[in-house]
């Protein structure tokens, strides 16, 4: 697996809000100077979520599209993304919020001591690291923290 980012992005009729997300979310992201593929898996969706999602995969570099022909939700659209993801490091991002390239740096500083970071956004522009998990710290050092970093 290629050391970079692989962002997966799940999308069900998502034809509105798409375009935007993902073009927000390449411009932000990368430019973090990190190689970059942001994964859409499009689950499915009856409206044009398909052929945006292609368009962009045309227009966008770092953009690549994995189809369901069929909804199957939001767990099984994530476990297609991982399965797919070329980068080492996958960070999930919803369609409606897109990760911003500062939550990104926050997420990379945070995984030179973690396997996992779980990372929720409190309000708008902010974000906090929530826990860090990792198989090679003793469990005592696996904590929840409570970073913030502005997005």
């Amino acid at each position: 697996m290629a050391s970079g980012l692989t962002v997966v992005v799940p999308a069900f009729n998502e034809e509105l809000l798409l375009r935007e997300a993902i073009t927000f979310l390449v411009g932000s992201v990368g430019v973090l100077g990190i190689p970059l593929e942001v994964l859409i898996v499009e689950d499915g969706s009856a409206d044009g979520t398909g052929e945006i999602a292609e368009a962009l995969a045309r227009e966008l570099p770092p953009v690549h599209v994995v189809h369901h022909v069929a909804n199957r939700g939001w767990g099984e659209a994530v476990r297609t993304g991982i399965a797919n993801a070329k980068h080492e490091f996958i960070v999930l991002s919803p369609v409606d919020n897109p990760v911003t390239g500062p939550q990104m740096a926050t997420f990379l500083r945070a995984l030179d001591r973690a396997d996992i970071v779980y990372v929720e956004q409190v309000e708008a522009g902010q974000s906090r690291i929530l826990a860090v998990y990792s198989s090679h710290l003793p469990a005592a050092q696996s904590s929840s923290r409570n970073d913030r970093t502005s997005a």
